[in-house]
């Protein structure tokens, strides 16, 4: 009988490029998606049609819901020889309870199902370097303490799954990959899923952000999902075990000011921005920007209220510098090159300004 790997989140934005890595490998691979009954399961195969590519006879698809008491339990432990664990809340403001069922929980229900799998070779657990929390200065690859507290309850999470994954089954050959934030699908800055990063920018953009919340000199690290499915391939492999982070260091990594002073560079070139004379942002301190917000908020429900809000649940990480190090990832997979940190940068925003926010239907040249 031969093994699959078992990939959670399976539809999602970094669960797709996981499975289509490993159908590339011609591995089998088990697809676990959320589905509350027999039609949206139906209706979420149909859609992973493209990543699977011709290739169904490799591909099986169950429903799991990470919630449920068992999740895995239309899953074989038997057939299972690795298990990449993608499914997982990533909002910013997501509250403490769901991100304590769903991320905590789910990553603990997952790791007692991986564990009755009697030829498991490796549990791969996705992360983020920002499970870091409030820290800062060398963050290595390794174990944090989390005793600097967190930005958010996101951070919290996956720092506390992290810890479970460390600590809660000894013998399980643990994989840990912290992935930076995920600024487009590959370097040529094309960006099918917006996240917080491209929503800030479009806040410059459109002038309802005047300000930059944060330090001029933090190291913002950004990451295509094309090189963060090519390290989870190689690192499911090579059955590596550690943690390594899917992220450029800090010589690859613009600073605030470079990523801001790149993006209104990209915006003069166009003409709708320019008609509109907007001026670039003002950067602010820690004790401003928590002033201002305060006092929006006493004032009700007002554009500019919004606007901070929609920022504030991740802005204090702007004024945090982490000197990201990824030397146990480069040594694993030497290959791997991250984009030149301001072509990158300039790429991803002429993508996102020629496209509006992939509202427009044209590529950006």
């Amino acid at each position: 009988m031969s093994g699959a790997t078992l990939v959670t989140g399976a539809d999602g934005y970094v669960g797709r490029r996981v499975v289509a890595q490993m159908l590339d490998r011609g591995q089998e691979v088990v697809l676990a998606v959320r589905a509350n009954d027999a039609a949206e399961l139906a209706r979420k195969r149909a859609a992973l049609a493209g990543t699977l590519d011709g290739r169904e006879a490799q591909a099986t698809v169950v429903p799991a819901d990470v919630r449920d008491p068992e999740p895995f339990a239309a899953v074989d432990p038997a057939r299972i020889t690795g298990v990449v664990h993608a499914a997982s809340v990533v909002r910013f403001n997501v509250d403490e309870s769901t991100a304590r069922t769903v991320n905590v929980d789910g990553a603990r229900k997952l790791r007692h199902f991986a564990a009755r799998c009697p030829r498991l070779g490796q549990f791969v657990l996705l992360s983020t370097i920002y499970s870091t929390g409030r820290a800062t200065g060398v963050v290595a690859e390794q174990p944090h303490e989390g005793a600097a507290g967190f930005v958010n309850n996101y951070e919290w999470s996956k720092w506390a799954a992290e810890a479970g994954a460390l600590a809660g089954e000894p013998d399980l050959p643990t994989a840990i990959v912290r992935i930076a934030t995920i600024a487009a699908d590959d370097a040529s800055g094309a960006v099918t899923q917006l996240n917080a990063f491209h929503h800030t920018l479009r806040l410059f953009y459109y002038g309802l952000l005047s300000l930059v919340p944060g330090d001029r000199s933090t190291p913002v690290y950004l990451v295509t999902g094309d090189v963060v499915g090519d390290v989870i391939g190689q690192l499911v492999a090579s059955r590596a075990t550690g943690i390594f982070h899917a992220s450029p260091d800090r010589a690859c990594a613009c600073t605030l000011q470079e990523l801001v002073d790149i993006a209104f560079g990209v915006f003069a070139e166009d003409d709708d921005f320019r008609r509109r004379r907007i001026l670039a942002p003002l950067y602010c301190d820690r004790d401003s920007f928590d002033a201002l917000l305060q006092g929006t908020r006493s004032l009700g429900s007002s554009p500019l209220g919004q606007t901070l809000d929609s920022v504030s649940p991740f802005v204090e990480q702007l004024y945090l510098g982490k000197d990201v190090r990824n030397d146990r990832l480069t040594a694993a997979c030497p290959a791997i090159e991250f984009p030149p940190p301001a072509e990158f940068a300039r790429a991803v925003t002429r993508w996102l300004t020629a496209t509006r926010w992939n509202r427009r239907q044209e590529v950006a040249a």
